[in-house]
């Protein structure tokens, strides 16, 4: 009997009671550059930039002056690909494309090797294509 009269209160009780009196208005408290790096994050489409674990073709390594010479070389020959100076102490190389099979990196690397000799195929972080 005492149990039943308990539920019938607690029944009434809560009748009265809402989780939120008023839903129309939500305020929203965020960190100061949060809004700054949202913006960015938007600005590219919606996702981030991203490098991955590939290869490139390296087809010189020497001195700043015969690197970018290389470079030029290079980039004229095969303007579809990207090229790369990259300086490791005490020497700039040169490096080319960006590939994630090394299947497709291999292929295009016997086609550098009829003008560049000394090329080969290094494993580097790249940026994969979209």
């Amino acid at each position: 009997m005492k149990l039943w009269i308990f539920s019938v209160a607690a029944l009434f009780y809560s009748l009265g009671t809402y989780a939120q009196s008023d839903t129309s208005r939500i305020r929203v408290v965020e960190e100061p550059g949060i809004a700054v790096k949202m913006q960015a994050y938007m600005s590219t489409g919606g996702s981030k930039p991203q490098s991955a674990k590939g290869y490139r073709i390296q087809i010189f390594n020497g001195s700043r002056a015969d690197a970018n010479k290389h470079k030029a070389d290079f980039a004229r020959r095969y303007p579809d690909l990207s090229v790369y100076t990259i300086y490791e102490t005490p020497e700039y190389r040169v490096q080319a494309g960006d590939y994630t099979d090394s299947f497709e990196a291999e292929r295009k690397l016997r086609e550098i090797r009829a003008e560049f000799p000394g090329a080969f195929m290094v494993r580097t972080t790249v940026n994969p294509r979209r």
